[in-house]
């Protein structure tokens, strides 16, 4: 009897061991796997406003039947996104992350007073952004990001006006250019594998320029100074989303 009781003693302690180890596993996962950390996709949809400002010379003071030497291509329009990313929890508070995202573009036309013809083409736009947040109470994120933009831009500029017909010295770019976006959001899990996001992003492009075409004898340009015009484009966006954690 007493050789029986010590070996259920012996068996309860190595039960209770058992448990213990378990539910400190248990615990030490839960603490260092939070809810925002691995894998996700989202998709995101919002309001972007898009601008290209157009110079049309660096210097226009001798050229007196310019009406303007910029214009201002605005356009706002409804956007979609796609984004996925990665990414790792420090400390159960800190995130660093890295996602990639692709959105739809913008197209603007726009004919002053000279009868001069601008467009604005953007199509598709990448960017790759590292992104840095806090995490409060284990459900909300809050966040900064930044990284490198792609787009693949038309620009098109046809002088009217004082020559007659819109197509008259016409002046293309077709390019993919580069820049910066950068902005800030919050998340907040709504579910076991769902969150929702608001946020507000900015991309600023680098500007491009094309010189003004040959005279039709191929000497000189056909104004004094062959610098010709440059487009300078801007966007920003503000958006809500949902990412499905993995």
């Amino acid at each position: 009897m007493k050789l029986l009781l010590l070996r259920l003693l012996k068996l309860f302690k190595l039960s209770l061991v058992t448990i213990l180890i378990f539910t400190f596993s248990k615990q030490s996962f839960a603490q260092t796997k939070t809810f925002f950390e691995g894998s996700n996709i989202g998709v995101a949809v919002g309001k972007t406003k898009f601008n290209t400002r157009f110079s049309a010379h660096p210097n226009l003071d001798n050229v007196e039947w310019f009406t303007s030497d910029k214009e201002d291509l605005n356009n706002t329009i409804l956007t979609g996104s796609i984004n996925v990313g990665y990414s790792w929890i420090f400390n159960q508070t800190y995130l660093l992350g890295l996602e990639t995202e692709i959105f739809n573009g913008s197209s603007k036309t726009l004919r002053n007073s000279n009868d001069t013809y601008f467009n604005s083409k953007l199509d598709y736009i990448t960017n790759l952004r590292l992104k840095v947040g806090t995490i409060y109470e284990d459900k909300s994120l809050l966040y900064l990001t930044a990284g490198p933009a792609t787009v693949k831009a038309k620009y098109n500029y046809f002088l009217g006006g004082y020559y007659g017909e819109g197509d008259n010295y016409p002046i293309s770019i077709n390019k993919t250019l580069y820049g910066l976006s950068y902005g800030a959001g919050v998340e907040r899990q709504i579910d076991d594998k769902g969150s929702i996001k608001l946020e507000y992003m900015l991309t600023d492009l680098n500007s491009t320029s094309k010189a003004y075409p040959k005279n039709g004898d191929g000497t000189g340009c056909w104004y004094s100074d062959c610098r010709g015009p440059s487009w300078k484009t801007k966007f920003s966006s503000i958006r809500i989303g949902y990412n499905y954690h993995f």
